[in-house]
């Protein structure tokens, strides 16, 4: 770009001192604009998001297992200290609690209770009477 000094010769203007963004006659026609930043959240910020969450819910269901993992390792060497000492028999270890384990026990004496009664209600209605 040329420019007349003082003494009226014509100057050239290193392009280093020039504006990018300004056309020939120091306007911004015909340039585009630099990219505005948006006041929203960037596209990336709810996968982000869900990312974090998944993140979260795997650390704490990682910890429950760690705690699993201690509680049934307390219970395996209690079995092999308690199957040491019990030679003599067989040591059984439920599940359910024993409120539970009684009901269904109930449950089962009664259901084969029922069926002895069918099978010798049964046994009399076919025998012959004397």
């Amino acid at each position: 770009m040329a420019i007349e000094n003082e003494a009226g010769e014509s100057e050239i203007q290193p392009p280093a001192q020039q504006n990018m963004f300004e056309g020939s006659n120091g306007s911004n026609e015909g340039q585009s604009d630099p990219p505005k930043r948006s006041s929203s959240r960037p596209k990336g910020a709810a996968s982000m998001k869900r990312l974090r969450a998944r993140i979260d819910l795997t650390v704490r269901e990682l910890s429950r297992l760690r705690e699993e993992n201690v509680s049934l390792q307390k219970q395996i060497d209690m079995f092999r200290t308690d199957g040491a000492a019990q030679a003599e028999g067989t040591y059984v270890v439920f599940a359910e609690s024993p409120e539970v384990l009684r009901s269904q026990v109930e449950k089962y004496i009664e259901a084969i209770d029922r069926s002895i009664d069918l099978v010798n209600h049964s046994d009399s209605n076919a025998s012959p009477s004397d």
